[in-house]
């Protein structure tokens, strides 16, 4: 998905976004947190010494360990400002990425529209997992994980689908009726797809090797733990965030020759459908695309 904002619109967001990870950023140096920028934040720092100009979010990266512990130093550290949004909390939307969002805004994408959530803008915090080094039982387990997840999402969505041909749409509509009856005869409501996404994708013994289950990006985040620590500092625009120690392997295996710019066809963002600031200001892009 792609959204070509108005310029003054991206800026603003972008400048909003950059406030949360400077308050999430001071708050794991105060309680000794580690985190990184990772993703297309990562991607930014290095080869814009600032966001992607066509980014709308901020990705961060935790190790499991450091996640648990930013969950905990939450309420007291962030919780005033922001919710945070996870399975191991409350996770209420299609995704099981966890997410710190600004209270009093909205980032609504079609997902959530769909599902009747509302979302604040956020940064998005990818969790890395130990797992095994071996292929087939990586994708043994992404095959169980991406089960879970499709399941959640069809559990969380609750408007009919509106895309694909009207055909399609039925089928696809059928389908979703008959694994929500799957669903509730299973005992598997949105709680117990929580716990079973935890319970399939963290507690595994100590290999060194870690990735992340939250998109599609699983194989290709699959890392020796040892590149991430000790953890750089880099400056991000008028600030400093930290980078994993092997920031230039990481950015590698995710995107190549990662100082290329892609074409303008193939830019990605997240595209939101609504999207409200901190002073109360709200755009609606769907009536901006009417219009046109």
């Amino acid at each position: 998905m792609y959204l070509n904002y108005p310029e003054r619109v991206l800026l603003k967001l972008q400048k909003e976004e950059k406030e949360i990870l400077k308050d999430i950023h001071n708050a794991c140096e105060k309680y000794g947190i580690h985190y990184f920028v990772a993703g297309g934040t990562l991607l930014g720092t290095i080869r814009h010494h600032d966001m992607i100009p066509w980014d709308d979010d901020i990705d961060l990266g935790m190790l499991r360990e450091e996640y648990d512990k930013f969950i905990q130093i939450f309420p007291e550290a962030l919780g005033d400002k922001y919710e945070l949004i996870a399975p191991e909390t409350e996770n209420r939307y299609y995704s099981f990425i966890p997410k710190v969002a600004l209270k009093g805004t909205r980032f609504i994408k079609d997902e959530a529209l769909r599902s009747n959530v509302e979302i604040g803008i956020y940064a998005e915090i990818f969790v890395f997992e130990n797992v095994s080094p071996i292929k087939g039982d990586i994708e043994k387990q992404i095959k169980k994980v991406t089960w879970t997840k499709y399941l959640y999402s069809i559990a969380q969505t609750k408007q009919q689908l509106t895309t694909g041909s009207a055909p399609v749409r039925v089928v696809k509509d059928v389908i979703k009726k008959g694994i929500r009856i799957y669903e509730k005869a299973s005992g598997l409501n949105q709680k117990a797809l929580n716990e079973r996404f935890l319970n399939q994708t963290s507690g595994r013994k100590e290999t060194g090797w870690v990735t992340h289950f939250g998109d599609g990006t699983t194989m290709k985040n699959i890392i020796r733990k040892d590149t991430f620590e000790p953890y750089t500092l880099m400056p991000m625009d008028d600030f400093e965030v930290r980078v994993p120690n092997n920031w230039e392997q990481f950015l590698k295996q995710l995107y190549g020759n990662y100082m290329q710019l892609p074409k303008e066809e193939d830019r990605w963002n997240q595209a939101p459908v609504i999207l409200k600031f901190s002073d109360g200001e709200e755009i609606d892009f769907r009536k901006i695309e009417s219009e046109e």
